[in-house]
């Protein structure tokens, strides 16, 4: 990997909360766009939200058999989820788990092996888009064979643009919307392993902006992006230890 400049620093750290371990990983955070309540999931589908600097749960989304991936919430108590293969709308004031967008391509039905996975998901409140990162893995042994970025329609669900990335080992365990891009398409930071990235949906540029090892947490273990007023969240959810939501000072970047 090329080398990227350092342009975070320990006092760019505006907070650290500690989320308290649950039996299944954490996988993503989100902040409602019209509330500002910050939102975890696990990957069993608890969903938790913050009060005051606590964390307690709010509901448990429908089993669907497979683990769930990622969040973004809507506004109005709808969120949507990821899994594989497909997205989610959850309901949260009647409990009601909805298929929403998929982005399986046709024609892959008879193939029980090959499926696609994203692990990323992002809200544009402003566009009105969901934005996720699909993979196309080997349902066994994980191992991807093709990487893109794809945007969806908030009410109908439907395919609004997708993006090939090069480099099919390109897994982003995070996505959030760049509150400053004003492009015709968002601009999402993306972050893999330490790196957070820029990618601009108009020119489908990906472009390293920062490097996040100089802070105090383990890079490896990232879930999760979002940001929060002035603030880019980042989820770290190691297996069997309490999680933490780091805020960074996005003029950082």
């Amino acid at each position: 990997m090329d080398a990227v400049p350092t342009r975070l620093a320990i006092d760019d750290v505006l907070a650290t909360t500690t989320i308290p371990t649950s039996d299944s990983l954490l996988v993503g955070v989100t902040v409602d766009p019209d509330t500002g309540e910050r939102f975890v999931l696990s990957a069993a589908g608890e969903l938790l939200r913050e009060d005051t600097g606590e964390w307690a749960l709010v509901q448990t989304l429908p089993s669907i058999g497979t683990e769930f991936t990622d969040v973004a919430a809507l506004g109005n108590e709808r969120f949507a989820v990821t899994a594989m293969d497909n997205g989610y709308l959850f309901n949260a004031q009647t409990g009601e788990l909805t298929l929403h967008f998929c982005y399986r391509p046709g024609g892959w039905e008879d193939d029980p092996q090959v499926g696609q996975l994203s692990d990323s998901l992002a809200y544009d409140a402003e566009r009105e888009r969901i934005y996720a990162q699909p993979r196309t893995v080997d349902r066994f042994s994980g191992a991807a064979s093709e990487s893109f970025f794809s945007a969806y329609d908030r009410v109908q669900g439907e395919d609004l643009a997708w993006w090939t990335h090069p480099d099919v080992a390109f897994h982003p365990t995070g996505i959030a919307i760049d509150p400053e891009g004003d492009g015709r398409s968002a601009t999402l930071f993306v972050t893999a392993g330490p790196v957070v990235s820029s990618f601009d949906g108009d020119t489908a540029e990906l472009i390293a902006t920062a490097d996040l090892s100089a802070l105090d947490l383990d890079t490896a273990q990232i879930r999760g992006l979002a940001v929060d007023a002035g603030a880019l969240l980042v989820l770290e959810a190691p297996a069997g230890r309490d999680a933490r939501l780091v805020e960074v000072a996005l003029a950082a970047f």
